[in-house]
């Protein structure tokens, strides 16, 4: 018994169960977005060559509105995969949430 709710765990675990299982039910909108939100995190700050990370060099044309005001905008957030690093994700600065795909830089 928890002296707080004066009633078990259990009991209490399952009641919140049913209550929230009736009022909603939780499902992933954009998968892509799901996945990016539990990668690693590292801060990297952005030059006119996109994002150097462990060399290997970043770089889209969706980068290019940021690289004028890159002195600015501080470091950037970044998530990346450390099974697949041919691409990163950079956190908008400009709306503080949704990520950019970044591939590497093949030239």
């Amino acid at each position: 018994m928890h002296t707080g709710i004066r009633r078990s765990t259990a009991a209490q675990w399952t009641s919140s169960n049913d209550a929230d299982n009736a009022l909603s039910t939780s499902t992933v909108v954009d998968e892509t977005a799901f996945l990016v939100d539990f990668l690693p995190v590292i801060r990297r700050r952005l030059t006119r060559a996109g994002f150097a990370i462990h060399h290997i060099q970043h770089f889209s044309n969706a980068l290019k509105p940021w690289i004028a005001l890159r002195e600015k905008l501080g470091q950037f957030v970044i998530r990346r995969d450390p099974r697949d690093l041919s691409k990163v994700w950079a956190l908008d600065p400009d709306r503080g949430s949704g990520y950019v795909e970044v591939p590497y830089r093949s030239v």
